[in-house]
């Protein structure tokens, strides 16, 4: 399964260069501006669905059709993109708390439970969303999921707005306790989607 994270590295590289040169440009923003609430929000979404613009190539490009003659199951290549998605949401997740520590050092405002906060939301919604789009994702394809992975994202840009009125991503310590839940849902939608995978024709 290794060479199938490779894999999907190195295509993120080639091919998605320049959303992740604009992630990156962001990432420096949030650190310069007043209010960096919605570049963290956008970078937070961003990476949580980078595996869906990988399973678009991969369709895209017929790759799905070789997996019966290589020596991998399709439910290592489901779990592949899992382990992407979250390693993608975690790199994220460290450069972003990176320029925040910086921003609030030169502010001479360092605030340890917003940088927690931050961590939690990062958790919380990288793992959530996928969770959620995944499933469809690997059952109808990336064409027909599409439908779904956008109600999706407008639902929760519809609940950020109502958690976050003031456009400030701020989470209560309570928030600690759907972390765990967080993940329990991104491992229960790993199992559904390989089980969804296994029964579809590539």
């Amino acid at each position: 399964m290794s060479g199938l994270v490779l894999k999907d590295i190195y295509r993120l590289l080639l091919s998605y260069r320049l959303p992740l040169a604009a992630m990156a440009l962001l990432t420096v923003l949030s650190a310069l501006m007043p209010d960096p609430s919605f570049f963290i929000i956008f970078l937070c979404v961003q990476s949580a669905v980078l595996p869906v613009s990988l399973f678009s190539y991969d369709e895209k490009d017929r790759w799905c059709g070789y997996l019966g003659a290589l020596p991998v199951s399709k439910t290592q290549y489901v779990w592949a993109k899992y382990l992407v998605g979250a390693l993608a949401v975690a790199a994220c997740a460290v450069l972003v708390l990176l320029a925040q520590t910086v921003r609030m050092l030169v502010l001479m405002q360092l605030d340890l439970d917003g940088l927690l906060g931050l961590t939690e939301f990062f958790f919380i919604v990288g793992l959530t969303l996928p969770a959620l789009m995944f499933p469809f994702m690997f059952r109808p394809g990336s064409e027909k999921g599409r439908i779904a992975f956008i109600l999706i994202i407008v639902a929760a840009c519809a609940l950020a707005a109502v958690l976050l009125p003031d456009g400030t991503v701020s989470l209560p310590h309570s928030a600690a306790l759907i972390v765990p839940l967080a993940a329990a849902l991104y491992l229960a939608s790993g199992m559904l989607s390989a089980a969804l995978y296994e029964r579809r024709e590539t």
